[in-house]
């Protein structure tokens, strides 16, 4: 007896894939920016790495190895949701894709603003002391 697997279900397995994906590219970019030290590469992990870094270290102050686990965690859902809209039939589930994906990003890039902010303050307050 086969099992049928509904259009919707195949995507959010696609995009739960592409999340994991957007999660191993992001660590490879990681790896190599500690050879190359690319401002390219290092832009595109805090966009990537803004929100899960913002939740689980700066507001939750979780171990590293949990917050590692959680990152990839975070992308496989979020594949997983965007793949089931985008998967779903109907001008709604289209409309709410777009809207969450421009959502997300503008969120990822708002909280990267700020974590570079709080981050440079830090530099800046630890510049002081030393002078």
């Amino acid at each position: 007896m086969a099992v049928k697997i509904r259009g919707s279900a195949i995507s959010a397995i696609a995009g739960a894939g592409i999340g994991l994906c957007i999660a191993i590219v992001t660590l490879l970019f990681a790896l190599l920016n500690n050879k190359w030290d690319n401002e390219v590469f290092k832009g595109i992990i805090n966009f990537i790495t803004s929100i899960p870094t913002f939740l689980f270290e700066a507001k939750l102050n979780m171990p590293q190895l949990v917050q590692n686990v959680l990152f990839f965690i975070y992308w496989v859902l979020m594949g997983a949701i965007f793949g089931w809209l985008a998967g779903r039939k109907g001008m709604f589930s289209k409309m709410l894709f777009v809207i969450l994906i421009g959502g997300l990003i503008i969120v990822h890039r708002i909280v990267q603003v700020k974590l570079e902010k709080e981050l440079a303050a830090a530099l800046e307050a630890i510049g002081g002391m030393l002078k």
